[in-house]
């Protein structure tokens, strides 16, 4: 309770990134740093968009 927290679903790297950079500020606005990345299978390239220094884990 009391946790301002989003949920995206990215099932397309590609697609995401030929989206104008402003849809993708919508979708993750810069200003969020906290973020955590969870992929069933291997999370290679999720550093993109969680962050490098964001925790990555495989589900």
């Amino acid at each position: 309770e009391g946790m301002a927290v989003r949920v995206v679903s990215m099932p397309s790297w590609e697609l995401f990134a030929a989206q104008p950079e402003e849809y993708q500020e919508q979708v993750l606005p810069p200003y969020v740093t906290a973020r955590l990345a969870v992929e069933a299978g291997l999370n290679a390239g999720w550093h993109r968009y969680a962050g490098q220094s964001q925790r990555q884990k495989p589900a």
